[in-house]
C-alpha cells in the first residue's frame, strides 16, 4: 500500500485518473454522460493523457473481439447505452438504485416518508 501511495504522490493526478479508469475498466459506454465529461475534464486539467484512455479502450475491444469466438453462447448486451443499462441496471455516475424498494402500482402515489431514490424494475444486484 505504501508503494502505491508513494507512486500516486509523485505523479500528476491526471495520470492516476487514467490508470484508475484503465484498471477498473471504466469506458464511456458504461458511464452517464455528465460523469464521463467530468472524468475527461479532470484528466485534461491535471496533466493526464486522454489519448492513453482511448487507445487502451481500443486495444481492449480488439482483444475482446479476437477472444469472443471462443464463447459463442455468451449472451452480451446490445452495444447501446440502453442495452448496457438493462444488464447493469445503471450507468456509472448515476444516482444509486434501490432494487429492494417496492415499486408503487400505476396511479398509486409514493408515501411522503419514502426516500426519493430511483427505483429499479427488477433486482440489479447487491445494494
Amino acid at each position: 500500500m505504501a508503494l502505491l501511495e508513494a507512486e500516486v504522490r509523485r505523479r500528476p493526478i491526471g495520470q492516476t485518473i487514467v490508470d484508475s479508469c484503465r484498471d477498473l475498466g471504466i469506458a464511456p459506454s458504461l458511464c452517464h454522460g455528465a460523469f464521463w465529461d467530468r472524468v475527461l475534464r479532470a484528466t485534461h486539467c491535471y496533466r493526464g493523457s486522454l489519448g492513453n484512455i482511448i487507445l487502451e479502450m481500443w486495444r481492449r475491444e480488439r482483444r475482446f473481439d479476437q477472444d469472443q469466438w471462443k464463447y459463442p453462447n455468451l449472451a452480451l448486451p446490445e452495444p447501446t447505452r440502453a442495452g448496457i443499462r438493462r444488464v447493469l441496471g445503471f450507468a456509472i455516475g448515476e444516482p444509486p438504485v434501490d432494487p429492494f424498494r417496492p415499486v408503487p402500482a400505476a396511479g398509486e402515489s409514493d408515501s411522503v416518508a419514502a426516500p426519493r431514490v430511483p427505483v429499479a424494475e427488477a433486482a440489479t444486484g447487491p445494494p
